[in-house]
């Protein structure tokens, strides 16, 4: 092992041996140095593989990889220069305990060919302060431990064909924001078997960035803190569809609409685990349609069009079993199929419809009180454990149900029922 610091007084080669102190070849087992020793600029003209580089802050050039990958075997990979970082088509660190650092000061980064992969088994950390906006991929392999963290508000988006890729028996902490982008047509995310994810970030968002694209969102299962947010991004005609499971505890989930065009988010039969779903529009001429299907959704509480009151949310709620363990909200600006749903309140609550209807709702709440906010309307109604507070408002049901349908209107409902299905 030997360190190589950076001295050259001209050649940009940064695999030259020549241009670094020491002798011989550049070996896996060597650390570069780039310091104030040469502040040329260096670029890589074949793929790297050593044992660690530091770029320091007396360092004022700039660094290349474009073309080509890195390796970092054993030791840290930390960028604190003041010039321009390309990163190439790859970095990859193999160290068990190794750090990354991509500091704030560093001039711009380009890293949207790179893929990151992280193998350490012990416990790698990522401080990634710059807020780089478009990264190809993030890897972690199998049995590999990684924690996210960085100072800028906005954290990193990976953007690309399947840019986040969790192997088995992996362990991912993100303590900051985190963006996943699919912009075409594909799987969004491959998440192995054992995986464990947490972290305190305020936002993991998964997000489809393409237009006339269907992004596909396999299982998750997330512990952390943060609220995971599902979005079609501000492109056209887009579909977002769950193939598995979605399980993140009490975290809140926002899954919702950002684009100006016809978009949808399809549970396609999935389950949903979450504290409170928050579903909408967030443009105000956009125009989106939520399905529930078939799947069974466990939440601590529901909003619809909860961005952005005047965007055109349509909810089809399907035959799904809802257990809600808290207030329920129906925006005024939402179409709502209520199609053969079961929802059933398990908790303190209340019930906000802005005369839009359910199908099945049941009140099974021992010992909790739920309150009407206005009228509810459903076809069928069950009382089977705690009280109801209607504060003056009415419970219709069945041919009630049926009567106000027909009277009211679909433009007057805001709902629009078709039956079983």
């Amino acid at each position: 092992m030997a360190t190589r610091t950076w001295s050259s007084t001209g050649s940009t080669d940064l695999n030259n041996a020549a241009n670094y102190s020491g002798s011989g070849a550049l070996l896996t087992t060597d650390d570069l140095v780039f310091d104030s020793t040469s502040t040329v600029s260096a670029s890589a003209s074949a793929n790297l593989d050593v044992s660690s580089i530091s770029a320091t802050n007396q360092y004022s050039g700039n660094l290349s990889f474009a073309g080509y990958t890195a390796t970092y075997e054993t030791g840290n990979v930390s960028f604190q220069h003041t010039g321009t970082l390309n990163l190439g088509n790859g970095l990859t660190v193999n160290g068990a305990s190794a750090v990354v650092t991509i500091a704030s000061g560093v001039g711009t980064v380009t890293a949207s060919s790179c893929i990151f992969t992280f193998n350490g088994t012990t416990g790698m950390t990522l401080t990634e302060n710059k807020g780089i906006q478009t990264v190809k991929k993030l890897v972690l392999g199998a049995s590999a431990v990684l924690t996210y963290s960085s100072t800028n508000n906005y954290g990193t988006y990976y953007s690309g064909d399947l840019p986040l890729v969790l192997n088995d028996n992996c362990h991912f902490t993100t303590n900051n924001r985190i963006r996943f982008q699919q912009t075409i047509t594909g799987t969004l995310a491959s998440i192995g078997s054992n995986v464990v994810w947490d972290g305190t970030g305020d936002y993991v968002i998964f997000e489809s960035f393409g237009s006339a694209i269907t992004t596909s969102i396999p299982g998750i299962t997330y512990t952390g803190s943060g609220i995971v947010n599902i979005r079609n991004g501000t492109y056209l005609n887009q579909t977002i569809r769950l193939t598995g499971n979605i399980n993140v505890g009490t975290s809140d989930l926002e899954w919702y609409g950002n684009t100006y065009g016809d978009c949808v988010g399809d549970c396609n039969g999935y389950n949903i685990t979450c504290g409170k779903l928050s579903l909408g529009d967030n443009q105000s001429s956009g125009t989106w349609k939520f399905y529930f299907r078939s799947g069974t959704f466990t939440i601590t509480s529901f909003v619809s069009n909860y961005w952005l009151a005047s965007g055109a949310t349509t909810i089809d709620m399907g035959p799904a079993s809802i257990n809600c363990a808290g207030s329920w909200t129906f925006k005024n600006t939402n179409t709502i199929n209520p199609n053969a749903s079961t929802v059933t309140i398990t908790n303190t609550a209340t019930i906000t419809t802005a005369t839009r209807v359910f199908f099945n709702i049941v009140i099974n709440a021992t010992g909790k009180t739920i309150t009407l906010a206005d009228d509810l309307r459903c076809f069928a109604y069950t009382l089977t454990a705690g009280s109801v507070n209607q504060a003056g408002h009415s419970i219709l049901t069945g041919l009630l149900y049926y009567a106000w349908l027909l009277l009211a209107g679909k433009n007057q409902l805001g709902s629009s029922f078709t039956g079983m299905r």
